[in-house]
């Protein structure tokens, strides 16, 4: 029997053996969706996607990405925050405060 393409692979045609390979970097496969590029959907700002990812990785507390379709975060910069992915950009320091590196 045929199996569905796996989650972080694409399948490029009818009549595979294998899947045709990983999604390509900045960009994420899904599980449950069948796609025939390695480009099937775009990693959002304060995300990112290496090479094969099922899914869209939020930046980590003390790292940021403003540009979609990435496949790696940024430090923060010290006097700034970053830990809303949804963001995606550093915020300064509120009075009162400070923010090392």
């Amino acid at each position: 029997s045929c199996l569905p393409c796996p989650a972080g692979h694409y399948c490029a045609s009818e009549g595979l053996d294998a899947p045709s390979g990983p999604c390509a970097a900045g960009f994420y496969c899904p599980v449950d969706f069948s796609s025939t590029t390695p480009h099937a959907f775009l990693c959002p700002k304060g995300h990112y996607c290496p090479l094969g990812s099922p899914l869209a990785l939020p930046c980590p507390t003390g790292q940021y990405q403003p540009n979609p379709g990435s496949d790696n975060c940024i430090p923060c910069r010290p006097g700034y925050y970053c830990e809303e992915a949804i963001i995606g950009d550093p915020r300064p320091c509120p009075p009162h405060s400070y923010c090392p590196t």
